[in-house]
């Protein structure tokens, strides 16, 4: 299990700067889409030295739907119908339930499934990568900063974030398919036998792109 470092800290007043023409038909595109799928590797790098690295399936289908199913190191599933967010680890035989998305997932699922607009984003820098490529600093709302990277073509490529030890947690999107998801995937019944946990919101556990602990457990 993937745990959040709770911790508490006041956000500074953002100075923000003017948006180029890619990232405002980036986030244009993003605003269009109704739902995608794709596959992901996703990477923490840990301030101390070394990373982990995790890969996997995400579908989208907007507003609020989620599948994101890990394949490596480990299989779990995350599911969300809109109301309600499913955990399973078929390994442990437990299904948890949570009903109170703000406090399960970060600002990074609301901005892919659509439950932020683009009025909510404050763009705070545009950085230079290797090789010559952009990436831009956002807000969302009072939410902590992220990092987004785009594709020529203007689809979203990766995403970032940063915890307060200094960890970053990078999500890259591959094979990206726009045509609409199947409803009923976002549908979960946990299996016979297995064991239910209702966390009814209280928060005791969190989406994975978030900030992990400095073992990446």
């Amino acid at each position: 299990m993937l745990a959040l470092l709770l911790m508490s800290q006041s956000l500074p007043a953002a100075t923000t700067v003017q948006p180029d023409a890619a990232f405002s038909k980036a986030l244009q595109r993003l605003a269009a889409t109704e739902g995608f799928s794709c596959r992901f590797r996703q990477v923490v790098y840990f301030a101390e030295g070394g990373q982990k690295v995790y890969t996997g399936t995400l579908a989208i289908r907007r507003p609020g739907l989620f599948r994101w199913q890990y394949v490596t190191p480990y299989e779990q599933l995350y599911v969300s119908d809109g109301g309600v967010i499913w955990h399973y680890e078929a390994d442990l035989m437990q299904a948890e339930k949570m009903q109170m998305l703000d406090a399960v997932d970060p600002a990074a699922m609301k901005l892919l499934d659509g439950r932020v607009g683009v009025a909510d984003i404050k763009l705070l820098a545009i950085d230079r990568e290797k090789g010559g490529s952009k990436s831009y600093r956002i807000r969302i709302a009072d939410g902590p900063e992220l990092s987004l990277a785009f594709r020529e073509s203007g689809e979203l490529y990766w995403l970032e974030s940063k915890d307060m030890l200094g960890n970053r947690n990078r999500m890259i999107l591959t094979d990206v398919d726009r045509r609409l998801p199947e409803a009923g995937q976002f549908h979960f019944v946990p299996p016979e036998g297995v064991d239910v946990v209702d966390y009814a919101g209280s928060g005791e556990t969190v989406m994975p792109l978030n900030q992990f602990n400095e073992n990446g457990d």
